[in-house]
């Protein structure tokens, strides 16, 4: 079967080699991308309360404790007393707001936090006189995936 295509008279349909051209293009392009990729790190936390909130264990130098994750805080936030335990200090400070108003911030950069296997090296963050930690979009947005199905929060790091 022959189709014309321009006047000419061709062995094959140009849609199938259009068709052909694109799947070899692209599967040139995935054979092309390094197989040395780093492993995916996955860490699931189950809803800890039943208004959705998620609490997620987080460790920092030798110290473990609990941060509320909170997608809509521009900020990791630590409490007084953690920042106090770790020995952090800051050599400035800003005005931030949230839910319970404004407050100010010790800025400081925490050199590595862990949630799991996912870990985030310098992590912008304030101390605020709060009773929560709260993990911000500062961590979670170092990861490739976060997702909240049902009760289970999902964060991913490739």
């Amino acid at each position: 079967m022959f189709t014309k295509f321009s006047g000419i008279k061709l062995p094959f349909t140009p849609f199938v080699v259009l068709a052909v051209g694109i799947g070899v293009g692209l599967g040139y392009l995935h054979w092309g991308r390094d197989t040395h990729k780093t492993p995916t790190h996955i860490v699931q936390i189950t809803e800890s309360f039943p208004d959705m909130n998620f609490m997620a264990e987080v460790h920092i130098g030798d110290q473990t404790e609990l941060f509320l994750v909170d997608t809509g805080a521009g900020r990791v936030m630590l409490t007084t007393k953690l920042a106090n335990r770790l020995h952090l200090t800051s050599n400035n400070a800003s005005v931030v707001g949230g839910v319970g108003g404004r407050a100010i911030s010790e800025n400081v950069i925490i050199p590595s936090m862990r949630v799991g296997p996912i870990e985030v090296h310098k992590v912008e963050a304030g101390i605020v006189d709060s009773p929560y930690n709260l993990l911000g979009m500062p961590f979670i947005n170092e990861l490739s995936r976060f997702e909240i199905k049902g009760r289970v929060l999902t964060l991913e790091q490739e």
